[in-house]
Protein backbone atom coordinates (compact mmCIF):
# COMPACT_ATOMS: atom_id res chain seq x y z
CA UNK A 1 0.00 0.00 0.00
CA UNK A 2 1.29 3.44 -1.23
CA UNK A 3 1.46 7.02 0.59
CA UNK A 4 -0.70 9.61 -1.25
CA UNK A 5 -1.09 12.46 0.89
CA UNK A 6 -3.00 15.31 0.03
CA UNK A 7 -1.12 18.59 -0.44
CA UNK A 8 -4.58 20.75 -0.22
CA UNK A 9 -7.67 20.78 1.03
CA UNK A 10 -10.77 21.11 -1.65
CA UNK A 11 -11.28 23.97 -3.28
CA UNK A 12 -14.80 23.54 -4.33
CA UNK A 13 -17.68 21.33 -4.07
CA UNK A 14 -17.05 20.34 -7.41
CA UNK A 15 -13.67 18.94 -7.17
CA UNK A 16 -15.00 17.18 -4.27
CA UNK A 17 -17.50 15.63 -5.78
CA UNK A 18 -15.32 14.62 -8.27
CA UNK A 19 -13.07 12.69 -5.92
CA UNK A 20 -15.79 11.11 -4.16
CA UNK A 21 -17.69 10.55 -7.30
CA UNK A 22 -20.72 11.96 -7.39
CA UNK A 23 -22.41 12.20 -10.72
CA UNK A 24 -25.81 14.02 -11.29
CA UNK A 25 -29.01 11.94 -12.58
CA UNK A 26 -31.15 12.91 -15.13
CA UNK A 27 -33.71 13.99 -12.18
CA UNK A 28 -31.20 16.41 -10.95
CA UNK A 29 -30.54 14.12 -8.09
CA UNK A 30 -26.87 13.28 -6.71
CA UNK A 31 -25.76 9.99 -6.90
CA UNK A 32 -23.07 8.97 -5.01
CA UNK A 33 -19.95 6.61 -6.54
CA UNK A 34 -17.12 5.63 -4.23
CA UNK A 35 -13.36 5.10 -4.88
CA UNK A 36 -10.88 4.21 -2.65
CA UNK A 37 -6.91 5.05 -2.32
CA UNK A 38 -4.16 3.06 -1.01
CA UNK A 39 -4.37 5.32 1.92
CA UNK A 40 -7.98 4.65 2.96
CA UNK A 41 -6.75 0.97 2.94
CA UNK A 42 -4.07 1.76 4.98
CA UNK A 43 -6.12 3.59 7.31
CA UNK A 44 -8.70 1.25 7.53
CA UNK A 45 -6.03 -1.72 8.51
CA UNK A 46 -5.03 0.98 11.00
CA UNK A 47 -8.34 1.17 12.62
CA UNK A 48 -8.48 -2.39 12.77
CA UNK A 49 -5.29 -2.80 14.62
CA UNK A 50 -5.50 -0.08 17.18
CA UNK A 51 -9.63 0.03 17.47
CA UNK A 52 -9.83 3.52 17.17
CA UNK A 53 -8.24 6.76 16.30
CA UNK A 54 -8.93 10.83 17.29
CA UNK A 55 -8.69 13.09 14.04
CA UNK A 56 -5.09 14.32 15.53
CA UNK A 57 -3.82 10.40 15.01
CA UNK A 58 -4.86 10.01 11.73
CA UNK A 59 -3.71 13.66 10.97
CA UNK A 60 -0.24 12.51 12.10
CA UNK A 61 -0.06 9.28 10.45
CA UNK A 62 -1.92 9.38 7.50
CA UNK A 63 -2.58 13.16 6.16
CA UNK A 64 0.98 15.69 7.82
CA UNK A 65 2.98 16.48 4.73
CA UNK A 66 4.59 19.19 6.70
CA UNK A 67 8.31 19.21 5.88
CA UNK A 68 9.47 19.68 9.96
CA UNK A 69 7.57 19.07 12.73
CA UNK A 70 7.47 22.65 13.75
CA UNK A 71 6.10 24.40 11.14
CA UNK A 72 2.30 25.16 12.13
CA UNK A 73 -0.37 22.66 11.45
CA UNK A 74 -2.96 22.77 8.72
CA UNK A 75 -6.33 25.01 9.96
CA UNK A 76 -8.84 22.98 10.87
CA UNK A 77 -6.86 19.63 9.45
CA UNK A 78 -9.15 20.20 7.19
CA UNK A 79 -7.60 17.67 4.11
CA UNK A 80 -7.75 14.85 6.87
CA UNK A 81 -11.46 16.18 8.16
CA UNK A 82 -12.71 16.04 4.29
CA UNK A 83 -11.57 12.94 3.37
CA UNK A 84 -12.39 11.55 6.77
CA UNK A 85 -15.72 12.73 6.19
CA UNK A 86 -16.27 11.17 2.93
CA UNK A 87 -15.37 7.77 4.32
CA UNK A 88 -17.75 8.06 6.45
CA UNK A 89 -20.59 9.08 4.15
CA UNK A 90 -19.60 6.22 1.96
CA UNK A 91 -20.09 4.34 5.65
CA UNK A 92 -16.29 2.57 5.53
CA UNK A 93 -15.93 4.68 9.08
CA UNK A 94 -17.76 6.09 11.65
CA UNK A 95 -17.76 8.34 14.79
CA UNK A 96 -17.79 7.98 18.25
CA UNK A 97 -18.70 10.82 20.41
CA UNK A 98 -16.06 11.30 23.60
CA UNK A 99 -18.46 14.21 25.36
CA UNK A 100 -16.23 14.63 28.08
CA UNK A 101 -13.15 15.95 25.54
CA UNK A 102 -15.59 17.45 22.47
CA UNK A 103 -14.47 15.22 19.57
CA UNK A 104 -15.43 12.60 17.77
CA UNK A 105 -13.22 9.23 17.37
CA UNK A 106 -13.37 7.33 14.64
CA UNK A 107 -13.53 3.42 14.13
CA UNK A 108 -13.73 0.98 11.18
CA UNK A 109 -17.46 -0.45 9.96
CA UNK A 110 -18.23 -3.50 8.77
CA UNK A 111 -18.55 -2.19 5.31
CA UNK A 112 -15.06 -0.54 5.09
CA UNK A 113 -13.45 -4.15 7.07
CA UNK A 114 -15.39 -6.36 4.36
CA UNK A 115 -13.36 -3.58 1.71
CA UNK A 116 -10.40 -4.15 3.09
CA UNK A 117 -10.82 -8.17 3.44
CA UNK A 118 -11.79 -8.48 -0.56
CA UNK A 119 -8.53 -6.05 -1.16
CA UNK A 120 -6.35 -7.53 1.06
CA UNK A 121 -7.74 -10.62 2.87
CA UNK A 122 -3.68 -11.63 4.41
CA UNK A 123 -3.79 -8.46 6.81
CA UNK A 124 -6.93 -9.07 7.57
CA UNK A 125 -6.78 -11.49 11.07
CA UNK A 126 -9.89 -10.15 12.81
CA UNK A 127 -13.36 -8.12 12.84
CA UNK A 128 -13.26 -4.43 13.73
CA UNK A 129 -14.29 -3.12 16.85
CA UNK A 130 -17.56 -1.11 16.17
CA UNK A 131 -17.34 0.51 20.01
CA UNK A 132 -15.25 2.28 21.89
CA UNK A 133 -14.18 0.84 25.54
CA UNK A 134 -13.67 3.91 27.52
CA UNK A 135 -12.35 2.26 30.70
CA UNK A 136 -8.96 1.47 28.45
CA UNK A 137 -9.49 5.13 26.39
CA UNK A 138 -6.46 6.93 27.86
CA UNK A 139 -4.07 3.97 28.05
CA UNK A 140 -5.29 3.23 23.96
CA UNK A 141 -4.96 6.62 23.05
CA UNK A 142 -1.56 7.34 24.26
CA UNK A 143 -0.65 3.33 22.59
CA UNK A 144 -1.68 5.08 19.20
CA UNK A 145 0.60 8.11 19.19
CA UNK A 146 3.34 5.74 20.47
CA UNK A 147 2.91 3.65 17.41
CA UNK A 148 2.88 6.68 15.31
CA UNK A 149 5.94 8.63 16.59
CA UNK A 150 7.97 5.33 16.62
CA UNK A 151 6.64 5.12 12.67
CA UNK A 152 7.08 8.16 11.62
CA UNK A 153 10.76 7.97 12.94
CA UNK A 154 11.69 4.58 11.44
CA UNK A 155 12.30 2.82 14.33
CA UNK A 156 9.17 0.38 13.70
CA UNK A 157 8.78 -0.98 10.39
CA UNK A 158 5.99 -3.52 10.96
CA UNK A 159 3.53 -3.51 14.13
CA UNK A 160 1.84 -6.12 15.47
CA UNK A 161 -1.10 -4.67 17.57
CA UNK A 162 -1.88 -5.49 20.98
CA UNK A 163 -5.42 -6.19 20.51
CA UNK A 164 -4.08 -8.74 17.39
CA UNK A 165 -1.39 -10.48 19.82
CA UNK A 166 -4.64 -11.00 22.37
CA UNK A 167 -6.28 -12.70 19.36
CA UNK A 168 -3.69 -14.86 17.72
CA UNK A 169 -1.08 -15.30 20.14
CA UNK A 170 2.83 -13.93 18.77
CA UNK A 171 4.99 -16.35 17.49
CA UNK A 172 7.73 -16.00 14.86
CA UNK A 173 8.83 -19.17 12.19
CA UNK A 174 11.35 -20.70 12.67
CA UNK A 175 11.71 -19.87 16.84
CA UNK A 176 10.66 -22.37 19.36
CA UNK A 177 8.04 -21.57 21.45
CA UNK A 178 5.24 -17.99 22.09
CA UNK A 179 3.87 -15.51 24.51
CA UNK A 180 3.24 -16.54 27.59
CA UNK A 181 -0.59 -16.06 28.52
CA UNK A 182 0.73 -13.76 31.73
CA UNK A 183 2.26 -11.30 28.53
CA UNK A 184 0.01 -9.26 26.30
CA UNK A 185 2.44 -6.64 25.54
CA UNK A 186 0.98 -3.20 24.10
CA UNK A 187 2.42 -3.41 20.56
CA UNK A 188 5.04 -5.36 19.32
CA UNK A 189 7.05 -4.17 16.25
CA UNK A 190 9.70 -4.60 14.32
CA UNK A 191 13.14 -2.67 13.63
CA UNK A 192 14.80 -2.64 10.45
CA UNK A 193 17.71 -4.65 11.33
CA UNK A 194 14.79 -7.39 12.38
CA UNK A 195 14.52 -6.70 16.03
CA UNK A 196 11.67 -7.65 17.67
CA UNK A 197 10.72 -5.31 20.35
CA UNK A 198 7.81 -5.45 23.16
CA UNK A 199 5.70 -2.29 23.96
CA UNK A 200 4.52 -1.84 27.51
CA UNK A 201 3.18 1.55 28.54
CA UNK A 202 2.93 2.08 32.33
CA UNK A 203 0.23 4.65 33.05
CA UNK A 204 -0.19 4.38 36.48
CA UNK A 205 1.51 3.42 39.88
CA UNK A 206 1.67 -0.05 40.52
CA UNK A 207 3.09 -2.25 43.12
CA UNK A 208 6.47 -2.97 42.67
CA UNK A 209 6.40 -6.78 43.15
CA UNK A 210 3.76 -6.37 39.95
CA UNK A 211 6.76 -4.17 37.75
CA UNK A 212 9.34 -7.16 38.49
CA UNK A 213 7.01 -10.23 37.70
CA UNK A 214 6.30 -9.06 34.58
CA UNK A 215 10.12 -7.80 33.66
CA UNK A 216 11.14 -11.43 34.77
CA UNK A 217 8.84 -12.79 32.78
CA UNK A 218 9.82 -11.14 29.62
CA UNK A 219 13.65 -11.17 30.80
CA UNK A 220 12.85 -15.31 30.17
CA UNK A 221 12.24 -14.54 26.43
CA UNK A 222 15.10 -12.16 26.04
CA UNK A 223 17.23 -14.76 27.50
CA UNK A 224 16.91 -17.55 24.87
CA UNK A 225 19.90 -18.69 22.17
CA UNK A 226 16.95 -17.91 20.20
CA UNK A 227 14.86 -15.28 21.63
CA UNK A 228 10.99 -14.54 20.48
CA UNK A 229 11.74 -10.72 22.23
CA UNK A 230 14.86 -9.15 21.65
CA UNK A 231 14.23 -6.10 23.86
CA UNK A 232 11.31 -4.38 26.14
CA UNK A 233 10.76 -1.14 25.66
CA UNK A 234 8.55 0.21 28.70
CA UNK A 235 6.99 3.85 28.48
CA UNK A 236 6.31 5.63 31.60
CA UNK A 237 3.01 8.28 31.73
CA UNK A 238 4.57 10.29 34.64
CA UNK A 239 8.04 10.72 36.50
CA UNK A 240 6.10 8.47 39.49
CA UNK A 241 6.00 5.46 37.41
CA UNK A 242 9.24 6.08 35.54
CA UNK A 243 11.10 6.47 38.56
CA UNK A 244 9.78 2.99 39.80
CA UNK A 245 10.47 1.49 36.26
CA UNK A 246 14.39 2.78 36.44
CA UNK A 247 14.70 1.05 39.63
CA UNK A 248 13.75 -2.12 38.91
CA UNK A 249 15.08 -2.36 35.20
CA UNK A 250 18.89 -0.64 36.30
CA UNK A 251 21.11 -1.55 33.91
CA UNK A 252 19.56 -5.32 33.32
CA UNK A 253 20.40 -5.64 29.45
CA UNK A 254 17.38 -5.74 26.78
CA UNK A 255 15.33 -2.84 28.60
CA UNK A 256 14.45 0.28 27.47
CA UNK A 257 12.93 2.89 29.51
CA UNK A 258 11.47 6.25 27.89
CA UNK A 259 8.45 9.03 29.09
CA UNK A 260 5.29 9.09 27.02
CA UNK A 261 5.85 12.85 26.54
CA UNK A 262 9.07 11.99 24.56
CA UNK A 263 7.08 10.36 21.72
CA UNK A 264 4.33 12.96 22.13
CA UNK A 265 6.80 15.87 21.70
CA UNK A 266 8.12 13.70 17.88
CA UNK A 267 4.17 14.66 16.94
CA UNK A 268 3.68 17.87 18.87
CA UNK A 269 7.02 19.29 18.11
CA UNK A 270 8.24 22.17 20.69
CA UNK A 271 5.32 21.11 23.41
CA UNK A 272 5.46 19.05 26.26
CA UNK A 273 1.15 20.11 27.13
CA UNK A 274 -0.84 17.43 27.16
CA UNK A 275 -3.88 19.11 25.88
CA UNK A 276 -4.31 18.84 21.92
CA UNK A 277 -2.99 21.96 20.16
CA UNK A 278 -5.40 20.28 17.52
CA UNK A 279 -9.41 21.95 17.85
CA UNK A 280 -11.75 19.82 19.09
CA UNK A 281 -13.46 17.35 16.35
CA UNK A 282 -17.30 18.11 15.62
CA UNK A 283 -19.24 14.97 13.61
CA UNK A 284 -21.54 18.03 12.40
CA UNK A 285 -18.61 18.93 10.12
CA UNK A 286 -18.39 15.85 8.47
CA UNK A 287 -18.92 15.91 4.48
Amino acid sequence: MTDDREQMAYSSQEELDRDIGVNNSRNGKKQFQFRLTERDYALFKFLLDQKFASLEALFFKFFDSRKNLTDALPKNLAVARQRLGILKRAGMIHTEKVYSEAKSLYLLSRSGWKALRNRYPDIVWGPPVLSVDFRNYEHDVRTTLIRIALERSHKAVKWYAERRIRMQGFKVKGVYGSLPESIVPDGIFLTAKGERIAVELEVSVRKKSRFKFKISEYEALICRDSPLIHKVLFVAASDAVGKDLAEIIGKRAGFLLETYLHFRGRLYAGTDDQQSEIPADNAEEDV
